[in-house]
């Protein structure tokens, strides 16, 4: 009974550090890292504080790299991912909604496109690696799906007459 009370009383502490402090904080990490603590939820889609962590460090690590770039403050950071995550969520959740997948062979292509611009595929390795800590997987992941899958989505409302009469409709209501 005493080894449940102290780690009921530890696990109350802890996630009270991760929401009371800032992420850059070690302790709050390392509480992220081990518990799956959700940062908000959106319908039925939970992002979790370690994706929000996720960002952070990439956005944290880019700024310590790229010169004379200065942080924004904690505050900006927080509303910046948190708007980023969410539109994501949104994004994905009307996609699914209206039965589009992700479009692997789209997805490809434009990480290839994109990864080929300037001094070359090796190079844009070396540069997600320095500036955002992100291996070409993750930067797949992370943007690359998002980007691809919001225009999939831009191109089924183009190409569908009748969510496009329901859009207008909304509009002209609001």
């Amino acid at each position: 009974v005493l080894l449940l009370i102290v780690v009921l009383v530890f696990g109350y502490v802890s996630i009270k550090h991760v929401y009371g402090n800032s992420i850059s904080n070690a302790y709050s990490q390392r509480i992220i890292s081990v518990f799956p603590l959700p940062a908000v939820k959106i319908n039925n889609t939970t992002i979790s504080m370690k994706d929000y962590l996720s960002e952070y460090k990439a956005i944290e690590n880019f700024f310590k790299t790229s010169e004379g770039g200065e942080m924004p403050s904690e505050s900006q950071l927080q509303e910046t991912i948190l708007d980023t995550l969410i539109n994501k969520a949104i994004i994905k959740q009307l996609g699914y909604k209206n039965g589009i997948e992700l479009d692997n062979e789209k997805v490809e292509s434009f990480y290839a496109e994109v990864s080929s611009e300037g001094q070359g595929v090796d190079v844009f390795k070396e540069e997600l690696r320095q500036n955002f800590g992100w291996t070409e997987d993750e930067f797949k992941k992370r943007i690359v799906h998002s980007i691809v899958f919001a225009l999939q989505m831009n191109e089924f409302y183009l190409s569908d007459t009748d969510t496009q009469i329901e859009q207008i409709n909304i509009i002209n209501k609001a």
